[in-house]
């Protein structure tokens, strides 16, 4: 039978639609009410600053942690942060570039494969469910043995726990997409190549962006363990250095550099699914 191209990409764009989510995404869709939750936390804490129930040298307050945040950002001189916060978080955030792209490369290739193949899933499912339960901190003796004190073992780190979110993720979307719309490729008399590239895949496209998202938090909580036990620079590294000569508003300054430098690669894997998947934008704005 011949299969004709248009019949393929109209089966497809009809199992792209029946997949669409009901929630819109974030991304283009800015609430300010979001930000009332953060508010109460810094008024709560700024006043319990204020009112001293904790001592101020062990848990400073919204406003000193401020004034050491900008000096660690933009004030050179004789403190021993002053002025490398950027130098910390470029290296930090390649590290997590490194080690998320190789989790994203193997993680999606990987889940694809033995989510469109059974009889690979059946044999390698196994070998991953084995070992994901061991969690990624398990594996830093036996990295600085591989990789000794260097950015390879912090690398390393993030790629192994960013993998499991990013292909369990991927092979679920590709199962159920298949097992959903195998018979629409049938219908048009679509070979198995053809189903996987205009009608699997694209389905199962909310199911990776699903793992990419839970990746990147990974990536950077384990930036963070990495940096502290295995490599000497970064900002894990600046915030384990700042707990030994008791500098907490450096700690709670770095603290707050991984959040705010974790939520906003969230956002940009939020941006890049939204130039991926240009119909879900269409269908969100037809039915708002």
């Amino acid at each position: 039978m011949v299969v004709r191209q248009d019949a393929i990409e109209i089966a497809a764009d009809a199992v792209e639609r029946a997949e669409l989510p009901s929630r819109r995404r974030a991304f283009r869709h800015f609430d300010p009410r979001g930000l009332i939750g953060a508010a109460v936390v810094l008024v709560a804490w700024q006043v319990a600053s204020t009112l001293q129930l904790f001592p101020s040298a062990l848990f400073p307050g919204p406003t000193q942690v401020a004034q050491a945040w900008y000096l660690w950002v933009f004030v050179g001189g004789n403190d021993l942060y002053a002025g490398t916060w950027l130098e910390s978080a470029v290296t930090s955030a390649g590290r997590v570039l490194a080690g998320y792209g190789v989790a994203a490369a193997l993680g999606i290739s990987i889940g694809v494969v033995i989510g469109y193949f059974r009889l690979l899933f059946i044999s390698v499912d196994p070998v991953i469910q084995l070992f994901r339960p061991i969690p990624a901190v398990a594996w830093v003796p036996l990295a600085v043995v591989f990789f000794g004190f260097t950015a390879a073992a912090s690398i390393f780190l993030i790629t192994y726990g960013a993998f499991f979110p990013i292909v369990l993720n991927t092979t679920a979307g590709v199962l159920r997409s298949q097992n959903k719309y195998i018979q629409v490729g049938g219908m048009i008399g679509a070979n198995r190549p053809q189903m996987l590239w205009h009608i699997v895949l694209p389905a199962a496209m909310p199911s990776v962006f699903t793992g990419l998202r839970l990746g990147i938090s990974t990536a950077w909580i384990l930036a963070i363990v990495g940096e502290m036990v295995a490599v000497r620079s970064g900002l894990g590294y600046s915030l384990l250095n700042a707990y030994t000569v008791f500098r907490y508003d450096v700690v709670i300054a770095a603290m707050l550099s991984f959040a705010m430098l974790g939520f906003l690669s969230d956002r940009l894997v939020l941006l890049i699914e939204g130039r991926v998947m240009r119909w879900r934008q269409g269908y969100d704005v037809a039915s708002s």
